[in-house]
Order: structure tokens, then C-alpha cells, then sequence
């Protein structure tokens, strides 16, 4: 069996190195395209990049029994995944995952000031970055100074399309079982948001962590023990042991 774990915006594999070295079992943590491993313009990439790159990297690297990890922005990439290789996944595990209603964008799901905010930006090969102030407020609320820190030496500018594309959640129509973790303390996706994307996912199982948005930076202990738990097909899982303080 393999874990295998999609990122968030403004993200690579890199983000889940603090997680990693608790995983009981062999885990890959994937780029997408137009970062890390897979540079590229960052105007140009497309969502379905995206899929291809996931799907690519699901079949090389696995034995066809996966256990498939999302965070955040993984969220419109993996009923694309779900629908080109389900027959790979053993189960999915959506963390804080932003799941539009079919046929919508990601944007859709926050306000209309931020989508009116987003409407100004022009594509650059560039991409779009956020500010220092912008990742410790959004993202690094809950971390200690040194978690903190390694969230700002790895997060990288994000691509143009995909959070502007319709996504399709056809993919999770395929019977893959699948547990949403609802990070109770996430500002991004707060949880009665995240109770209504994972209806809209289709999970069984939810499990809570008492964390903010990134809690494989702030609590990889906890994710870790939730992620181990599925993988050696624990039908019970308790998320909540509360390490904040690691790093």
C-alpha cells in the first residue's frame, strides 16, 4: 500500500514534509504541475494538468493499492483522479477540501469580494503569490514561530486556471470509500462549510482535528495518526490528540 498525498494552492510536495516522517507506510508525496519537480507557466496549466499529472504519477510510482490524500485545493483535482484511475485507490481522504457544486469553480465557494478580488487578476507565466502578512494571517494562525517559518520558505506562486475552471464531480460517483477530516479550527474552510463539501464528496467517515488550514504543518502528528489508522483499515479513527506544539 501507498499514500499518496496531492497539496493545496500555493503549494508542493514540500508541505508535507513535517507529516511525513510519521507515516507508518511507504507515502509519495506528488507536485502538480508548475512547481517543484513540475516547473512550468503558470499561465497556461489547466486542471486537467492537474489530473494528468496525479494520474501519471499514481501509476508509476504505485502498485495499484493507494491510499489517496488531498488537501485543501487537492479537492477539484481528485474526482478527476477518481474518475481516470479509481480502480488504483483504495480510499481517499479529503482534508479540508474545497469541493464545488458540480459544474462550478473553486472560487465559488467564498465571498463576493474575494471572487470580485480574483476577477481583477490578469494570468501571468508568473502566477499568483501571496504576501508575508497574507500566508501567517491565512495559513500560519495556529503554528508555532518555527512551523511557521518552514510554511513560508515553501510556499510558491499558484497557476492562473484551475481555481476558474468548472469542475465535474462525476468521479465520485465510482464506490471508493472516503473520510473527510474536518480541521475545526480552519478559517479557510470553515466547518460548516467543510460539513457541506463532504456531503457533496460523498463521505462516509469524518473525523475532526482541532486544527487551522494547514494541520500537516501544525499537527502532522494527529493527521498522520488519522491517515496510518485508514491505511491499516481501522474503521474507527480518533483524530484528536492535540500537538500543536510540534515541529
Amino acid at each position: 500500500m501507498t499514500v499518496v498525498l496531492i497539496h493545496g494552492g500555493g503549494h508542493s510536495s514540500r508541505c508535507w514534509e513535517p507529516m511525513l516522517p510519521f507515516i507508518d507506510t511507504p507515502a509519495l508525496a506528488i507536485d502538480l504541475p508548475g512547481r517543484g519537480s513540475r516547473p512550468g507557466e503558470l499561465d497556461k496549466i489547466r486542471l486537467e494538468d492537474f489530473v494528468a499529472a496525479a494520474v501519471q504519477d499514481l501509476q508509476r510510482y504505485t502498485d495499484g493499492d493507494v491510499v489517496l490524500v488531498g488537501h485543501s485545493m487537492a479537492g477539484i483535482t481528485i474526482p478527476g483522479v477518481l474518475e481516470r484511475a479509481h480502480e488504483l485507490i483504495r480510499h481517499v481522504i479529503l482534508v479540508s477540501c474545497a469541493i464545488p457544486r458540480d459544474g462550478t469553480n473553486l472560487l465559488s465557494l467564498f465571498s463576493q469580494q474575494i471572487q470580485e478580488a480574483a476577477a481583477l487578476v490578469q494570468p501571468t507565466p508568473a502566477g499568483t503569490t501571496r504576501t508575508e502578512d497574507e500566508v501567517l494571517s491565512g495559513q500560519a494562525y495556529d503554528m508555532s514561530d518555527a512551523q511557521a517559518q518552514f510554511t513560508l520558505n515553501v510556499v510558491v506562486p499558484e497557476t492562473y486556471w484551475p481555481i476558474r475552471e468548472p469542475v465535474s464531480l462525476a468521479g465520485f460517483e465510482h464506490p471508493v470509500r472516503r473520510t473527510w477530516v474536518k480541521l475545526t479550527g480552519d478559517h479557510t474552510f470553515p466547518p460548516e462549510l467543510q460539513t457541506e463539501m463532504a456531503l457533496r464528496a460523498g463521505c462516509v467517515d469524518v473525523v475532526e482535528i482541532d486544527s487551522g488550514h494547514m494541520a500537516m504543518v501544525s499537527h502532522p502528528r494527529d493527521l498522520a495518526r488519522v491517515i496510518n489508522a485508514i491505511g491499516r483499515g481501522a474503521r474507527d479513527v480518533d483524530g484528536s490528540s492535540g500537538d500543536a506544539a510540534n515541529g
